[in-house]
């Protein structure tokens, strides 16, 4: 049996007077303010809202009582909704029931709430177990993994044969790693990917990266797939803010709790040219890219400044690249002041420092390393 209250959001509030809102307020009274836990999405004309019992986050409406017969206002509303009798299937939308929490207490309403699915997708296993550590149960949707390191080895196959692709790129990563069982890489890259080619149409994706190099060029790469298999997307970019741009590890609960909160909703054209970088860094255009990321710099400044970090790290002639270049220098320097060759550690913690713009990891510092001591 369905409760006379209805939780409302978005265009049925009363401080519009569309038809809907006309009409519910003609059969219903408003109670006050309310509030139900979940989070709510913003998808340009219109709200998402996804509920969660266990959400700290909070959905801000009010509650209004139906009074008398609701079939009559509930027709009305499932067909302003989209989920009438001749609306195309899946609905978008559904009735569902929540706790509203109004004056002081905890009521079951009724509630309109988005019925397509919801993906974080997430740059590497370690903000996965952060997230699942940190915030059990507060992000909603499945999670998918970018397990790759696309700013290193063959990428330009990805436009043509996706299947080539993977395949170049499980050779890349077995010249880096002989024990890689074969089929590996399918099974932890590929198939995250193929996950992402089937996305159901109008989901609500999030893309929780950071600004660093590394992230970016797999941002990308995301991005191109999105654009080029998922219909009409809803997109949105999460990412640590000047804080901690580099790395959501070095944030507690509450920050990266904030940080989804303060997603930035990436329109077409957006995500469109987030896809074109990919393209441009898979074709090696630089020009092009550094095109695109000035079109994208007034959202997104960072963009530019990673795309130069990519410029900068190519050889020139009488430079190996800004990162190698770097690398020499601080063994130089240690050497010169401790009078003997440096541990490893302590070169990769000043890597990191200095060039945390490329987000380099452990194994890629000593494969240049390896690179310096062979001249």
């Amino acid at each position: 049996m369905n409760p006379q209250n209805i939780f409302v959001y978005g265009l049925l509030q009363s401080k519009y007077d569309n038809e809907a809102a006309q009409m519910l307020r003609k059969h219903a009274t408003l109670i006050g303010p309310a509030s139900i836990p979940g989070a709510v999405f913003d998808l340009g004309e219109y709200p998402a809202v996804f509920f969660e019992k266990n959400m700290k986050g909070m959905v801000r409406g009010e509650l209004y009582y139906i009074h008398g017969d609701s079939n009559q206002l509930l027709q009305f509303l499932d067909e302003f909704e989209g989920i009438g009798p001749d609306e195309e299937k899946p609905f978008e939308y559904r009735r569902g029931i929540v706790r509203a929490q109004c004056q002081g207490t905890n009521r079951p309403a009724l509630c309109y709430l988005y019925n397509r699915a919801i993906i974080q997708i997430l740059n590497g296993d370690g903000l996965k177990h952060v997230l699942e550590g940190l915030l059990a149960g507060q992000i909603p949707g499945e999670l998918l993994i970018v397990r790759e390191c696309l700013m290193d080895g063959p990428v330009s196959d990805s436009l043509n044969d996706l299947r080539v692709f993977y395949k170049k790129r499980s050779q890349f990563i077995a010249e880096l790693d002989s024990e890689l069982p074969d089929g590996r890489y399918q099974e932890i890259s590929g198939l995250e990917f193929d996950k992402m080619r089937q996305i159901p149409k109008k989901s609500v994706i999030c893309l929780w990266f950071e600004r660093d190099l590394f992230c970016q060029v797999n941002l990308w790469f995301v991005a191109w797939l999105l654009r080029e298999y998922v219909e009409e997307p809803h997109v949105f970019l999460v990412e640590p803010g000047p804080r901690s741009p580099y790395s959501f590890n070095a944030l507690g609960a509450n920050e990266l709790y904030e940080a989804f909160e303060q997603r930035h909703r990436l329109t077409p054209e957006q995500l469109s040219l987030f896809a074109e970088l990919w393209e441009c860094y898979a074709r090696e255009d630089s020009s092009s890219l550094v095109e695109i990321a000035q079109r994208l710099s007034s959202w997104f400044p960072f963009v530019s400044d990673a795309v130069q970090a990519h410029l900068d790290r190519q050889p020139t002639e009488g430079s190996l690249g800004r990162p190698m270049e770097s690398l020499k220098t601080i063994i130089a320097e240690w050497e010169a002041e401790h009078n003997e060759s440096p541990k490893f550690g302590a070169v990769f913690q000043e890597f990191c420092r200095r060039e945390a713009i490329y987000g380099y990891g452990d194994l890629q510092v000593l494969r240049m390393i390896e690179e310096l001591s062979k001249d």
